[in-house]
């Protein structure tokens, strides 16, 4: 079911809105354990979407699988590999630095889980790049 762009945007900053008005004083931790939790919650939850979207699960299959997602709600992605092999990710969200650093740590997950290799992900408020030798 794909989700409009808005919706995925508003989620992380209605979340760091309540905890402010809660008076959490230390913001950014509180917007680090939310990324981090919502991250290993995706990377919990796409196993199942994978297995049964491509009946096997791995690094690859993983992979296509969020491209697929990222297709059907308007985030363009792009997979190159570079000489010497290195594969270069970009994803571009346009959904804000909250959704930059929570892709940042999926992928990190899914590489460091799936592939057994530490990804070098660079963000910017509107894109995610992970450089990797795989």
């Amino acid at each position: 079911m794909p989700v409009p762009k808005i919706i995925l945007s508003n989620i992380m900053e209605r979340a760091i809105s309540v905890a402010k008005q809660d008076g959490i004083r230390d913001i950014d931790n509180y917007r680090d354990q939310i990324i981090n939790e919502a991250a290993k919650s995706a990377f919990d939850l796409i196993k199942d979407s994978v297995l049964f979207m491509k009946h096997s699960y791995n690094l690859w299959t993983v992979l296509a699988v969020l491209q697929e997602y990222m297709r059907v709600s308007n985030i363009n992605s792009d997979h190159r590999i570079e000489s010497g092999g290195r594969h270069v990710f970009v994803i571009q969200h346009d959904l804000g630095e909250n959704w930059s650093l929570f892709t940042k740590e999926l992928l990190s997950l899914i590489f460091e889980n799936l592939a057994n290799v530490r990804a070098g992900v660079d963000i910017t408020p509107n894109f995610a790049i992970a450089k990797i030798a795989l």
